[in-house]
Order: structure tokens, then C-alpha cells, then sequence
């Protein structure tokens, strides 16, 4: 799932082979001769019926796909960072959300409050939101893969004490009481 917490979205932004275009941008997409150029993206999304320029790919690029690449990266060594300091693993959400919380903090520092644009704060607030849902999102797709995970582990944990006799009311009370899940 990608995450893009951005204020104004471009051409390539809004374009139905984004995934693509970044993927092959990366070089994780190459040719079988090395990573695609920027002429070779233009000329492969012309194919498809998407116009654009070289121009629009590097701003692309530059003002969208490295700073969203930057912020994932920032978040993981958050999560390694604390991960090391207190032997626990932080969620991908808690860390996003702390990556946000210091960046608004290193901004609060040279906040001038003379100098307020009613149009700057607008976008501020934007983002702000988009990034708050962003990290709901988040929570919830964890949320979703835990339960999941849970459920995966307790069927196998059943299967396994099923072999040995153990009878279906424990192992339904096991299920419920100690994984938290129900029939």
C-alpha cells in the first residue's frame, strides 16, 4: 500500500499507471538491458495512451515520489530506532504518527507568528488531515492483518491439540478466551 501525504497532485500523480511509472522511476521495473530512462517512461506511457513529458516525470519525481520514498524511510529507522532502544517493535502507524508529531515540532521552532499566510496555513491544515487519515488507515489495515494472523496461528494451534484428543469445547474456549477471537 502506498502512502502519499501531499497537498497538490500532478499529472503523474493522477494517472491510472502511477504504479507503474514509480515502480519503473525507482529502477525496482528495468529493462532486460538496465533501468528505464525518463525518454523510455514518456515513450512507454505514450504506448498506453498516457501523454507525458520528461518534464512532468522528473518534477514528478522530485516533488512527489522521493519526499513520500524519504518520509517511508524515516518512519522505518523510527521503528528500528526505538525498536533497539526499548526491545520492543513499534507499529508501522505509531511510527508514521511520530515522524509527523517531529516534523511539526522542528517547524513550531522557527514558527514566526508574524508571518502567517492565510493560504500557507490552508495547505498546512490539508495535510494535516491527509496525514492523520493516512495514519487511521494505517492503524486499521494493522489491525486487519493482526486479527488475520491471529486467526492463522490459532487454527494451526487447534489442529495441532485436535490431534492429541483435546476436545472441542476447550479448544473453543482456548479460541475465545486466550487469541481473543470468536467462532
Amino acid at each position: 500500500m502506498a502512502i502519499y501525504v501531499q497537498s497538490t497532485r500532478c499529472r503523474v500523480c493522477l494517472s491510472s499507471l502511477r504504479e507503474e511509472i514509480d515502480a519503473m522511476l525507482l529502477g525496482d521495473v528495468r529493462k532486460p538491458d538496465g533501468p528505464y530512462r525518463i525518454e523510455d517512461i514518456v515513450a512507454w506511457a505514450a504506448e498506453r495512451g498516457e501523454a507525458l513529458s520528461a518534464a512532468s516525470l522528473s518534477r514528478h519525481r522530485t516533488n512527489h515520489l522521493l519526499p513520500a520514498l524519504g518520509a517511508a524511510l524515516e518512519a522505518q529507522q523510527v521503528m528500528e530506532a526505538i525498536g533497539q532502544a526499548t526491545g520492543k517493535q513499534m507499529s508501522l502507524q505509531a511510527a508514521f504518527t511520530n515522524v509527523l508529531i517531529h516534523k511539526l515540532l522542528r517547524y513550531l521552532e522557527t514558527f514566526d507568528p508574524s508571518e502567517i499566510d492565510p493560504k500557507a496555513v490552508g495547505r498546512m491544515l490539508e495535510t494535516g488531515v491527509r496525514a492523520v487519515t493516512a495514519s487511521l488507515q494505517l492503524e486499521k489495515a494493522e489491525r486487519i492483518f493482526s486479527k488475520d494472523q491471529a486467526a492463522m496461528m490459532a487454527e494451526k494451534v487447534e489442529k495441532r491439540l485436535a490431534a492429541r484428543n483435546l476436545d472441542p469445547e476447550t479448544l473453543a474456549t482456548i479460541r475465545q478466551e486466550i487469541y481473543g477471537l470468536g467462532q
